[in-house]
């Protein structure tokens, strides 16, 4: 493998890089400790990803990004004397 120095001068040096697979992904663990919590919640859940409103088109409509309630739509959409939308 070449590498650069870094003094910009184009020069490089061969270099033999060695992957220390052992050591890289020995003793792995997860480090999310709440997920079994997180897990179990959401198997009990009534609901989830798949019960959300689409958009019935590939854009949303105008009323759909309304409902979004989010500062970018409002800024747009919302009279600027009025203080809420």
């Amino acid at each position: 493998m070449e590498k650069e120095s870094g003094r910009l001068d184009g020069r490089t040096d061969k270099n033999k890089y060695y992957l220390m697979n052992a050591k890289i992904y020995a003793q792995r663990f997860s480090t999310d400790c709440f997920s079994d919590y997180f897990n179990d919640l959401a198997k009990k859940s009534p609901v989830g990803l798949n019960d959300y409103l689409e958009y019935a088109a590939e854009k949303a409509t105008v009323e759909e990004l309304k409902a979004q309630n989010s500062y970018f739509i409002n800024s747009l959409y919302c009279d600027k004397e009025e203080k809420e939308c």
